[in-house]
């Protein structure tokens, strides 16, 4: 009896040694597949930082590439098939004005006190096969002092007479365009002008100086500080408006057939000397010049 109850208490003692022995070996395998996978995790974590270390040095890269530059000093710039420019000039200008004034020629305006125009003229070519908008061709931004200045655009006509707001250009013509942007007077004082002129996907940039531009931001001032006062016209100007007044008058004269009426009409050096004091009055600091256009229209020039 007692042989068989010890017989059973080995049985029993060796069943749970063994039992036990199998379950250290499930814990410690159980814990190498844990450790494993978090390393496994951890690895991961790390390659997928450098990953983003990475692709946040590309953006950097991208972002901090640098523009070209356009010529500028006797220079055009050629884009194949989509232009060929040259920079006209710049002025920093209340007014923006074509480049041939006649009395017919449409202005724009600075309408803030406190604000001045940046005037960018290109004159552009377009290579292109289709018609394109000013903007199209190229999109124009400025900066100063770490400010940065979208340019909004105004095209010349093809007699350089008038502006034309966001207008077309056709293939194989060219335009002179004025990219201008509004910013305020105390920005244009001192520093650097960075002009930015994007083309096809593509950057192109040059720097000025703003110093050189002080004596004309001045002049410019003076001349329009009164948005709403005429602008002069030069003597060759005067003279064609005089002149295409008398030759009107004659030709008025010349189409009468009776005697009589004919001679109780204003003569055409009357009409022309009549047209000289209209101009008086609509450009007052012009008269010398008006002046020396009507004597030149009165001795038959």
């Amino acid at each position: 009896m007692n042989t068989k109850l010890s017989l059973k208490l080995l049985l029993l003692l060796l069943l749970s040694l063994s039992l036990i022995s199998c379950g250290q070996k499930d814990f410690v395998s159980q814990s190498n597949n844990e450790t494993q996978n978090s390393i496994k995790k951890e690895d991961n974590n790390i390659n997928q930082g450098n990953d983003s270390d990475i692709k946040e040095d590309n953006n950097i890269n991208q972002d901090n590439t640098p523009s070209k530059l356009f010529a500028v000093a006797g220079g055009s710039n050629k884009i194949p098939g989509i232009c060929e420019y040259y920079l006209y000039g710049i002025n920093i200008t209340p007014r923006i004005k074509p480049s041939i004034i006649t009395e017919n020629s449409s202005y724009y305006n600075v309408q803030n006190d406190t604000a001045i125009y940046i005037d960018i003229i290109l004159n552009v070519y377009n290579l292109s096969n289709e018609t394109k908008m000013s903007n199209d061709i190229i999109a124009t931004k400025i900066k100063i002092k770490n400010n940065e200045y979208s340019c909004f655009s105004l095209v010349e006509s093809i007699d350089g007479t008038n502006l034309e707001k966001s207008a077309s250009i056709n293939p194989l013509e060219t335009r002179n365009i004025h990219y201008v942007a509004e910013v305020p007077i105390a920005d244009t004082t001192t520093g650097e002008l960075d002009i930015i002129l994007t083309i096809n996907g593509n950057d192109f940039s040059n720097k000025f100086n703003l110093d050189s531009f002080q004596s004309s931001i001045k002049e410019n001032t003076q001349q329009n500080t009164n948005n709403s006062e005429k602008q002069g016209l030069t003597e060759d100007e005067y003279y064609r408006i005089i002149k295409e007044t008398k030759q009107h008058q004659q030709d008025y004269i010349d189409s009468i057939d009776d005697p009589k009426v004919k001679q109780s009409v204003q003569t055409a050096d009357s009409a022309a000397i009549a047209e000289s004091s209209a101009l008086y009055i609509k450009y007052p600091e012009d008269t010398d010049t008006i002046d020396a256009a009507l004597k030149r229209v009165l001795n038959g020039e």
